[in-house]
């Protein structure tokens, strides 16, 4: 049987490393906060990633808004409203790793009341608004390993009033 080094995956790299600028040392720390190992021998799949993105999926570069999306946050229900609250307060007052936030945001997100095929419907619509809130459009990177990944302090302000 044929040894094969162990590298970290491709997509925890197309996923991060947009954020981070494709910066190594910056993956590093992001994925480490986050719970995952940067591989030494995963800069040219890290290179790989960039070029993959940049040539065959460019809307998968994403950036941050500048500042709070008023506008569409007064589009915004109560429920809504009161999930991003929850969730910005859960991330103000934690240290997590992604299975923590991951965790945390189905916990909010989801009715123990309601069916699967609600919850499914409810998990869409509450993604779909914390996208909106963060990087002003529907969809966006796996949020749990983007949340627990980069420094709450760039995101938090972008998430409630």
């Amino acid at each position: 049987m044929q040894n094969v080094e162990e590298k970290t995956a491709f997509g925890i790299l197309s996923s991060i490393g947009p954020v981070v600028d494709y910066n190594p040392e910056s993956l590093q720390k992001a994925l480490c906060k986050a719970g995952f190992e940067f591989k030494d021998n995963s800069i040219d799949r890290l290179e790989k990633a960039k070029l993959w993105i940049s040539r065959y999926n460019p809307d998968k570069n994403y950036a941050l808004l500048n500042q709070f999306n008023a506008e569409y946050y007064d589009l915004l229900g109560q429920e809504a409203k009161s999930m991003l609250a929850e969730l910005a307060n859960y991330i103000q007052n934690n240290e997590f790793t992604e299975k923590d936030i991951q965790q945390h945001l189905y916990n909010v997100i989801n009715d123990p009341n309601a069916t699967k095929k609600e919850n499914v419907e409810r998990q869409k619509a509450n993604f779909k608004h914390m996208y909106n809130m963060l990087f002003g459009r529907d969809d966006g990177p796996r949020l749990y390993l983007y949340l627990a990944a980069v420094d709450k302090e760039n995101y938090l302000h972008l998430l409630t009033k």
